[in-house]
């Protein structure tokens, strides 16, 4: 994605951020408030060598506050983000793990 013009790959992060906020209200997903782990996963048809680093994690952060998943995405929210990049997939997609690092009231 570095190699086009800037303003397609601005247009590509538009999308996936309104594509996060679709998903997220489709879910009925209610605000999170409590610190969170979020694992961002990205499946690759393609079986050339992919860096993790250079998945779009600001449109998904983004598109997740927008939906109203979260108030901000700072560090009092997320506390702890992953980037995981998987080769030789079925298809091309992106899966979001939110988990909770509040433990349970005993």
């Amino acid at each position: 994605m570095q190699r086009i013009h800037w303003a397609m790959r601005a247009l590509e992060k538009r999308t996936l951020e309104k594509m996060i906020i679709v998903a997220v209200k489709e879910k009925k997903k209610k605000k999170v408030k409590v610190p969170v782990e979020i694992i961002i996963e990205a499946h690759f048809y393609e079986k050339r060598r992919r860096d993790p680093d250079n998945l779009y994690v600001k449109p998904i952060l983004d598109g997740l506050v927008r939906s109203g998943l979260f108030d901000d995405d700072n560090g009092d929210i997320i506390d702890c983000l992953s980037l995981k990049s998987k080769i030789g997939q079925k298809c091309d997609s992106i899966t979001i793990n939110i988990k909770s690092l509040r433990k349970p009231r005993e």
